[in-house]
């Protein structure tokens, strides 16, 4: 087996935080390398791990002070998955516009979060900063 799929959790919820831990608790190939949960936390644990994926809840504290595009800017083409409860179409878009892969339902995660994080990595082949 190679080396696990390093995936940064960004949530303002620790119940969520926590909840996707726990979905990802038998993957092998899956490991969770830190959490944040705010922008400027998830900016700093960017910055200080080795990160494959990261996994951001699209509304968080702080998002006046940090943008869509100095997000976006500072993952230097690493491979973003947004996630949020609502799903609707100006969601999709703020999605986008933080250079987000995909959109995933919270609501969902159990079905969706781990063929994502290795469709993300597929498509980046493991894109690092």
């Amino acid at each position: 087996m190679g080396t696990p799929i390093r995936l940064l959790i960004a949530d303002d919820s620790a119940t969520i935080r926590r909840t996707i831990c726990s979905l990802l608790q038998a993957q092998t190939d899956i490991a969770v390398c830190a959490e944040a949960g705010n922008y400027a936390e998830l900016l700093k644990k960017f910055n200080a791990t080795t990160t494959d994926v990261v996994l951001m809840d699209v509304r968080m504290p702080g998002e006046k002070m940090f943008t869509p595009a100095t997000i976006k800017a500072h993952f230097h083409g690493s491979c973003l998955l947004a996630m949020s409860v609502w799903n609707d179409a100006e969601t999709a878009s703020l999605a986008r516009s933080f250079g987000a892969t995909k959109l995933l339902d919270k609501g969902q995660l159990a079905s969706t979060l781990v063929p994502a994080v290795k469709e993300c990595v597929d498509k980046t082949g493991k894109a690092r900063r």
